[in-house]
């Protein structure tokens, strides 16, 4: 399947298959040039400790704000961080496609070098930025659906009959 997306522009179907006991039908819905890796800091604020998601929110947009006035970045994040990271000035280090959840990967591989970025996911708001990304290489978004192969029960009785023909 990999070998025919990659070669494939948006928009193409593939299929039906037969794959482990199910028949598939694959679509390529986007296809691109995307960094290997990326190393990447944030501020996570906690919306329970900060009384709610919309001051939450509130907080995270007058750090961007901050930051992108020229604050030091490392100094909000150990005064206003939440996680393990604000010991480290919301350094994360390096990491490849995988490694975070969904939406923070989307929003750091997606964003650009130096983009301060607000997202809230499941664990807070984060205060993104993106320090750097690195590598390069086409990753594509395929869409499957897949529909299990298995007996009707017209089928299984055919089959029991004949087996206890057979005996």
């Amino acid at each position: 399947l990999d070998s025919v997306m990659f070669g494939a522009s948006k928009g193409f179907v593939y299929g039906p298959f037969f794959s482990n006991g199910s028949y598939k039908v694959a679509k390529l819905v986007d296809s691109r040039i995307s960094p290997d890796s990326v190393k990447a800091r944030h501020i996570l604020i906690n919306p329970a400790t900060e009384g709610g998601m919309d001051k939450a929110l509130a907080k995270a947009d007058s750090l961007k704000k901050l930051i992108l006035g020229g604050a030091d970045f490392a100094k909000l994040a150990t005064q206003y961080g939440t996680d393990g990271s604000k010991d480290k000035g919301g350094d994360l280090g390096t990491f490849t496609r995988g490694s975070m959840i969904p939406a923070f990967e989307d929003a750091v591989f997606n964003g650009a070098v130096g983009q301060t970025i607000v997202l809230q996911t499941q664990f807070g708001v984060h205060v993104i930025n993106i320090q750097n990304q690195i590598g390069s290489s086409r990753v594509a978004k395929v869409a499957i659906v897949d529909k299990a192969l298995a007996q009707s029960s017209v089928t299984e009785q055919a089959a029991y009959q004949k087996a206890q023909s057979f005996i």
